[in-house]
């Protein structure tokens, strides 16, 4: 059996989308570069100091300063508050919404083929495969725009934990936590 031009476009169309997508997922993850530790802001005696989190040791928080660079060591009894700055990848996640949600209305538009159009009939819902595959990407992709970009503003939320009136017990966990976001994280005997 032959096939037709159709299939063979179809066909073309799937690995093209299959080769776009599998680029699009391997360089996300291979073009990671140095990890930094998270923008953190501390309040401490009423004063706020704002700096990478570069490690927690014992009881204490070294950053290094957001505004000279220097290391700052803060001890833990003396934080009211930290807050986590997160930055969000909006914009990241609706281009990856329209790539993905756009491709895959391609792929369905042109997988469910031609509309059969009977003679003298007044149907004016019949589409051609490229025409389905058209209204897919559009569909899909903006569907896709608004789930990436709002999945994205999301996980770009700041996260705050008040010290204030936390047992040491809290305490120690919250900072266990932080510790694997730190851009140096001390390994604890419970590592193995």
């Amino acid at each position: 059996m032959e096939k037709t031009t159709n299939d063979k476009a179809r066909q073309g169309i799937g690995i093209l989308i299959f080769v776009v997508i599998f680029i699009g997922l391997a360089s996300t993850s291979l073009g990671k570069e140095k990890k930094h530790g998270p923008e953190v802001v501390v309040q401490k005696n009423n004063e706020i100091v704002r700096g990478e989190l570069l490690r927690v040791k014992n009881d204490e928080i070294i950053l290094m300063s957001s505004l000279n660079g220097f290391g700052i060591t803060l001890k833990v009894d003396d934080i009211q508050k930290i807050k986590i700055v997160k930055k969000g990848h909006f914009f990241r996640g609706v281009g990856l919404g329209i790539v993905i949600g756009g491709a895959g209305g391609a792929l369905l538009g042109f997988a469910s083929g031609d509309d059969i159009h009977k003679k003298n009939s007044w149907n004016l819902f019949t589409y051609t495969a490229e025409e389905k595959a058209q209204m897919g990407a559009l569909a899909f992709g903006l569907l896709g725009a608004v789930t990436g970009g709002d999945i994205n503003a999301i996980k770009g939320i700041d996260e705050s934990v008040v010290f204030e009136g936390k047992t040491s017990e809290e305490k120690k966990r919250y900072l266990e936590k932080l510790n694997e976001k730190s851009r140096f994280p001390e390994i604890s005997p419970n590592h193995h």
